[in-house]
């Protein structure tokens, strides 16, 4: 797509914003992700084929494919500007390793990938390793929260802050809520709220 360039562009100034003043985010990751936003050729030019092309697995398998062994061996050796071109354009199994990274501009810019899937998305917010602050962008995302997979899975999942799993609680179905109010891996605020809500339903 012609305009994809500065779709990207957008989306890393975004990022930026966002995490402006962060003390999680270093100076070379502003630096580097700045120098993308002022260059004038493709940003994803200079990508490894088998970095960028997708597979045709399916996303949901990809960080446990063959492949991304080597992959993550090959990610560890670059530099912030080459993770964070790989995070906004690398296929399925680059974006399954870095968003898991250890910098929070990185995870973001996986989120911000064009050709990021629902079920990716899915499979992020149900992983309980996942980083609180990747769960509370997904579900800030009026795109990826109109997926009721996804509403359920960030709501079940311990590591959601609880502000951001009473908030899609509401949305759920009562034999989801009744499986929240269960759990005993869930903060316990959450299995109150689930509870108090199955109890309201049953007044009604």
């Amino acid at each position: 797509m012609s305009d994809q360039p500065e779709q990207i562009n957008e989306a890393i100034r975004g990022v930026l914003g966002r995490l402006s003043g962060s003390p999680d985010i270093s100076a070379e990751e502003v630096k580097a992700a700045e120098e993308i936003v002022q260059s004038t050729g493709d940003p994803s030019a200079g990508l490894p084929e088998n970095l960028a092309k997708e597979n045709v697995q399916a996303p949901i398998s990809a960080a446990g494919s063959e492949d991304s062994r080597d992959i993550r061996s090959e990610i560890a050796e670059m530099g912030v500007p080459q993770k964070i071109k790989l995070a906004l354009f690398g296929n399925a199994v680059c974006r399954a390793i870095l968003i898991m990274d250890g910098s929070r501009m990185i995870q973001q810019f996986v989120l911000k990938n064009p050709k990021l899937q629902g079920i990716e998305v899915e499979a992020f917010a149900r992983n309980p390793n996942m980083s609180e602050t990747v769960l509370r962008s997904i579900a800030e995302s009026k795109v990826w929260m109109k997926n009721y997979s996804i509403k359920l899975s960030i709501v079940s999942n311990p590591r959601t802050p609880g502000d951001v799993a009473l908030k899609w609680l509401r949305y759920l179905q009562d034999a989801d809520i009744k499986k929240i109010a269960r759990s005993k891996n869930l903060p316990q605020l959450v299995v109150n709220t689930a509870k108090k809500r199955l109890a309201d339903i049953d007044r009604k």
